[in-house]
């Protein structure tokens, strides 16, 4: 079983800790054409970066030793070496994939393709595995089984390919059976047998994915999920519309920070309709309007309403949505004409409160910790008839009252907002705050909070736009909340506020055939991201070996004190 394990694990590692940069194009043709996400993985770029902050194999090994005994980490770096020399091609790009099968059911595999340079070796290494492995024969490879894993390799590359066990569910029975799957083996002989055509060898979208430099680099197409769903497959409108939409993202670690950057295709028919009706530029003065101390967050877009029965029409499912609305009274040109496009949710001041709250069950007191947050959520109106026949349903419907621009809350939930938040109509702003104060600051354009840099960036000629202050969030919950038996968590929490940053996204308005977008994770500077992530890796399970350890000393404590050495009458405890 340990020698099964060890086999899964190095296989894993060394696609992660082994391989460098040069083309992977042999491993595309044992990858299914129709594969809905395959990334490339350059670790040699990642293990250099490493290794610049002084973090070797040994050292991220140190991450097992943690979990296990000497004896089975002395076995596993054994395992590793022994695998580093054992006929891999070192010098290939790794290539993870993965296949739909059927959506609906969540029915699909994993596959991970490594170059491989001399067979002989890599078979006398799986013969010289602690359990002897049954090593069997396929068509044209050799293959070894472990429960949903199978590894097969011919003379050119090794895949370990991973099929998860599928459910079926009754809606009426919480319980889940397992479904019998097709055969592992299966996997491997349709990846060993793949032609050119059936292969991503032939696809030239992916052929220019492999060209972007990064990293990793992450190829996605809509195909797979379009054919592995009977709905949408079924569907003319919508299949028509979804086809051909692909993207090309790369992830790389930088000082500081990860940076990814991406570019979504679309097909014709789509295209047609994001350029005629396409979105415009954010207006940062809804975030910049903020009142209070700091933005820590915010989503902002600004969209043409017209593309949504556009979308509905091509789609073929405008009538259907029509006759859905009519229902309340409703058409879609009524919320395509009620809105402009421009809709933001901005907060800021988030702190946590610690109380003591009744349980409705027992009475009992317990700690309660909970946010508190200043908002504002502003959509800009566009004809205000429809605008008004739309806002007014929910006056009809008793969720508020309305006076003119103004609206007061009735029914808020359990805790009872009415009174507190403040709503509103300001020029062409509907705006919903945490208070009244607030709005009225917000339209004022007074007390404007300060935005983040990260958050400029984010809001740089967008179309779409989010930013999180995570270190901020983080700053507003006091230490002082974890009690003497939260040390670990406390600890960890210690080190994520020092390690976490920002976070911000943004995507271009669509231009040609394709739209750009940005994002980056910013984190402790210094170092590079990777090796910053690496290492709060190794410290969040090294304090949780320490809390295990604590835990299994006192275990051991009490059932020494429960059965005394010189017994030998089993000692019931009550639990």
């Amino acid at each position: 079983m340990f020698s099964k394990k060890i086999l899964v694990i190095t296989v894993v590692l060394v696609t992660l800790f082994a391989a460098c940069s040069k083309k992977g194009s042999l491993s595309t043709k044992y990858i299914p054409n129709n594969a809905a996400v395959v990334a490339i993985v350059d670790i040699k770029s990642l293990t250099g970066k490493l290794e610049k902050d002084g973090l070797t194999l040994d050292s991220l090994m140190s991450v097992v030793k943690q979990h296990a005994s000497e004896k089975d980490y002395t076995k596993a770096l054994n395992y590793l070496t022994k695998f580093k020399n054992a006929g891999l091609d070192l010098d290939a790009k790794v290539y993870l994939a993965s296949i739909n099968e059927d959506i609906t059911k969540g029915a699909g595999a994993f596959e991970f393709v490594v170059k491989l340079k001399d067979q002989k070796k890599f078979e006398e290494f799986i013969k010289g595995l602690e359990e002897k492995p049954e090593i069997k024969k396929g068509e044209n490879y050799s293959y070894i089984e472990q429960g949903e894993a199978s590894l097969g390799w011919n003379n050119e590359v090794c895949i370990l390919s991973i099929k998860p066990e599928t459910h079926s569910y009754d809606y009426f029975d919480e319980e889940t059976s397992p479904k019998t799957t097709a055969a592992k083996t299966n996997e491997l002989a349709k990846y060993f047998s793949l032609k050119k055509e059936t292969s991503l060898e032939s696809n030239k979208q992916f052929s220019e994915a492999e060209s972007a430099k990064g990293d990793i680099i992450v190829y996605s197409s809509s195909d797979s999920f379009i054919a592995n769903t009977k709905e949408i497959a079924a569907m003319k409108g919508v299949k028509e519309l979804l086809t051909g939409i692909y993207s090309v993202s790369t992830i790389n670690f930088e000082n500081g920070k990860i940076v990814a950057e991406g570019n979504t295709f679309v097909g014709s028919k789509l295209g047609s309709l994001l350029s005629k009706y396409g979105s415009s530029k954010i207006d940062n003065s809804l975030v910049e309007n903020f009142p209070g101390s700091n933005v820590q967050g915010f989503f902002a877009t600004g969209f043409n309403p017209e593309l949504i029965p556009a979308l509905l029409k091509e789609a073929e499912l405008l009538s259907l949505a029509n006759a859905f609305m009519s229902q309340q009274g409703l058409t879609v040109e009524d919320i395509t004409k009620a809105f402009k496009g421009d809709i933001t949710f901005v907060t800021g001041d988030i702190k946590f409160t610690q109380t003591e709250k009744a349980s409705p069950y027992t009475g009992e007191m317990r700690k309660s910790i909970d946010p508190e947050l200043n908002f504002v959520f502003a959509v800009r109106i566009g004809d205000r008839a429809a605008f008004n026949k739309l806002i007014d349903m929910g006056s009809q419907m008793g969720i508020y009252k309305r006076n003119g621009d103004n609206f007061e809350l009735s029914n808020a939930g359990e805790e009872g907002m009415a009174g507190k938040i403040a709503m509103g109509i300001k020029d062409d702003l509907f705006i919903v705050a945490k208070d009244k104060a607030t709005f009225d600051q917000y339209v004022a354009k007074s007390g404007k909070a300060v935005v983040p840099a990260d958050a400029k960036k984010a809001l740089d000629g967008s179309v779409v736009s989010y930013f999180v202050d995570a270190n901020g969030i983080m700053n507003g919950y006091s230490e002082a909340y974890f009690d003497s038996t939260e040390v670990t968590e406390k600890n960890i929490f210690v080190a994520s506020k020092d390690v976490f940053k920002t976070l911000w996204f943004n995507s271009e308005k669509f231009s040609g055939n394709k739209m750009k977008s940005k994002g980056e994770l910013t984190l402790k500077e210094g170092k590079n991201s990777l090796s910053v992530l690496v290492e709060y890796a190794k410290y969040v399970a090294e304090q949780f070996k320490i809390k295990q350890d604590a835990y299994h000393s006192v275990e051991d404590v009490y059932l020494d004190e429960a059965v005394p050495a010189d017994s030998t009458t089993p000692v019931v405890i009550a639990e």
